[in-house]
């Protein structure tokens, strides 16, 4: 018995030996096979392995442009020098959209609901993947969208101002983000179709204009008037207001007024004119008429019971006011007449012709026995009167509307001579 079991033992470890030797065998057989292949094909096979691991991550890995079909595309418009550049950026945007979902790997029936949600959200981000309309996983892969998306900006440069010839680039920028599935690029489109300009000259416009002067000679205001120019336009005219016979004052025009569709306008912007038949400002003949106004004016405010009022001086100001360059014109308050002169405003006339402001200086003292008072310095002030043949129509002043009073903080002196340095003294 002891002796079979010996014999099995030995049998097993024969067929152990023997199967150690037919893998050695076979083994040695292979080796000596692939021994015998040339090394160039070995060589070759390891490149075409690393060929495919390497396009396979590429391929898993790459970039998608968004500049494609519409969106790869720019429209011009306009004339050649003022052109204009379309971009469809909901195109873009769209692309934008769909290659983000495919990213993250968003179902497409999922994908146009979030689209339809961004349609009518308020706006905010949150909004898109807060409701129960969207699972965790979901709702992950969208956050994710919306920061892929806020970094992926597409901009088009310049835009407008184009001439044919010119370049204009598209860019996708991504905020530098590897991750962002979205290719970082830059297109160029050169500007063409524009249409052709016209060249005008300015005179073509600037010689329609007509000039006719109102007021007095030293004080005199120019009215503009044309049949091609619309009206409200607005030109500049220095010293408008402050104008005398004999000088030759210089209009300029808007530079809105040459800038027309199609058409280059070239030649100066200015026209200048001589200034001429502006009245003499001479001797009112009815200057106590007016200081009777006056006295009643203050008397209204500075009763005889309590103040002691004494006329100073009676001066007046031709076309209410000299201007300074800086002002601005307005039709409707004759006591503004300024650099700045529309065309064709019929009121002009109207209101500065021999248009007069007279201001009456006044000393009021207030009656106190007990105190020391310092007398007080009052301006009356009356407006739109108006010069014929030397006569101020003071009866037709309404001092309700015209008639103003204000006390003045400074010594006689000073505003005697601020007076007289802008008007002309006439008692």
């Amino acid at each position: 018995m002891s002796e079979n079991k010996d014999d099995i033992q030995q049998d097993k470890e024969e067929q152990v030996k023997n199967t150690k030797l037919s893998e050695n065998e076979t083994i040695s057989k292979v080796a000596s096979k692939i021994h015998k292949v040339p090394s160039q094909t070995l060589i070759g096979v390891a490149l075409v392995v690393l060929v495919l691991v390497a396009g396979t991550y590429f391929y898993l890995n790459r970039k998608t442009s968004i500049l494609t079909g519409d969106a790869a595309n720019v429209k011009f418009s306009g004339y050649d020098g003022s052109g204009s550049a379309i971009y469809d950026t909901t195109t873009a945007n769209l692309n934008i959209f769909h290659t983000l979902a495919k990213k993250v790997g968003l179902d497409e029936s999922v994908a146009n609901k979030l689209l339809e949600s961004i349609d009518t959200s308020s706006g905010n981000s949150n909004d898109l993947y807060s409701s129960d309309a969207y699972t965790s996983d979901q709702r992950d892969k969208i956050i994710k969208m919306v920061q892929w998306a806020k970094e992926t900006k597409v901009d088009i440069e310049p835009t407008s101002h184009l001439s044919n010839g010119d370049k204009v680039k598209v860019t996708v920028d991504t905020s530098n983000n590897k991750n962002n599935p979205i290719k970082a690029e830059t297109k160029t489109f050169k500007v063409k179709g524009l249409k052709s300009v016209k060249t005008k000259s300015t005179n073509s416009l600037l010689s329609s204009i007509k000039a006719d002067f109102v007021g007095f000679d030293g004080y005199g205001a120019v009215v503009l008037s044309s049949n091609k120019i619309k009206s409200n336009t607005t030109f500049t005219v220095k010293r408008n207001g402050s104008l005398s016979n004999g000088q030759t004052v210089t209009v300029k025009a808007p530079e809105s007024l040459f800038q027309e569709d199609g058409v280059k306008y070239v030649g100066k912007r200015t026209v200048k004119f001589k200034v001429r038949g502006l009245s003499e400002f001479t001797k009112i003949s009815n200057v106590d008429e007016v200081k009777k106004v006056t006295d009643s004016v203050v008397k209204d405010s500075y009763d005889d019971d309590h103040y002691t009022v004494t006329f100073i001086n009676l001066y007046a100001f031709p076309n209410s006011t000299k201007t300074k360059d800086d002002s601005s014109y307005d039709s409707s308050n004759s006591a503004e007449i300024t650099s700045q002169v529309e065309v064709n405003d019929h009121t002009a006339k109207k209101i500065l012709n021999k248009r007069v402001k007279v201001i009456a200086l006044y000393q009021c003292q207030y009656v106190d026995q007990e105190e020391d008072n310092k007398p007080e310095y009052v301006e009356v002030t009356i407006s739109n009167l108006k010069d014929q043949n030397n006569v101020l129509n003071i009866d037709k002043i309404n001092t309700d509307d015209d008639a103003s009073h204000t006390s003045v903080n400074k010594s006689l002196t000073t505003i005697q001579h601020n007076l007289a340095a802008d008007g002309i003294k006439l008692k």
